[in-house]
């Protein structure tokens, strides 16, 4: 698969994620005519990445984004953020000029499963049933979060086409990974570790658990967005860099 498809691929897992997401209570799932899709959390107001908004067309996203505010500010969220593609430059400035800062810029970067290094390396107890509860505390400890905050706002994900992996010592779970299928591609997501157990490779295994479940499902390529530090572990995996998306984010007090 060329770069164009794939990238067409991924945008369309970023869009089945944050559907995937609205099983939580109060939370909705806008879709405009205009391609702009955007996830409303009540229940995480200050989380802005529960709070995404993907699109299809630059202008049209800048067209909607004091619509988009206003249905952020009447449910009472107070951080949201917008995925800019990595090859659109107008966006993130329109944004900006609205209020919105820049508040990352995660690598995306792809894979063929199969060309991957997918070996275990540490004896670790892995579990691959559904646990999403586990998944969303992981995920909202791993940030900062207080334990208990997210689960509850994961419970209702949509199990369909997701592959997890959930490490264990001693009973308790200390990393995560998910990955999403979509058209025979792995989008890897909620990549978590506890705080006390980072840098132990824990994540590591659990993300290449996922992908060996998605390969004997059928996937070929795999897809991810990485912040500076988890960059080099993904390039040593195999994965490659095709550009650098941008998360304009605007935030209330």
């Amino acid at each position: 698969m060329d770069d164009t498809a794939i990238v067409a691929v991924q945008r369309k897992c970023q869009r089945r994620y944050y559907a995937s997401l609205v099983g939580a209570p109060e939370t909705r799932l806008h879709r405009g005519d205009d391609g702009v899709q955007a996830l409303i959390t009540p229940g995480a107001p200050g989380v802005s990445f529960l709070n995404g908004v993907v699109y299809e067309d630059g202008p049209a996203l800048v067209a909607a984004l004091d619509e988009l505010d206003a249905m952020y500010v009447e449910a009472g969220v107070k951080a949201w953020t917008v995925w800019v593609h990595h090859d659109d430059d107008d966006t993130g400035p329109a944004c900006e000029a609205r209020g919105h800062k820049l508040d990352g810029t995660p690598a995306l970067m792809v894979g063929e499963i199969a060309e991957l290094d997918l070996a275990p390396r540490r004896d670790v107890e892995i579990r691959t049933e559904p646990d999403w509860f586990t998944l969303g505390d992981l995920n909202g400890v791993a940030y900062g979060g207080p334990r208990g905050a997210m689960g509850p706002l994961m419970v209702g994900v949509d199990p369909t086409d997701y592959k997890t992996a959930i490490a264990y010592r001693d009973g308790v779970a200390l990393a995560c990974t998910a990955g999403q299928i979509t058209d025979g591609n792995c989008e890897i997501l909620f990549v978590a570790t506890d705080p006390d157990a980072r840098r132990q490779g824990l994540a590591g295994e659990c993300m290449v658990s996922v992908l060996r479940q998605a390969l004997e499902a059928g996937a070929t390529t795999t897809t991810l967005e990485s912040s500076a530090l988890g960059e080099p572990v993904y390039v040593r995996m195999g994965y490659r860099t095709i550009g650098r998306m941008t998360m304009w984010e605007r935030r209330r007090r």
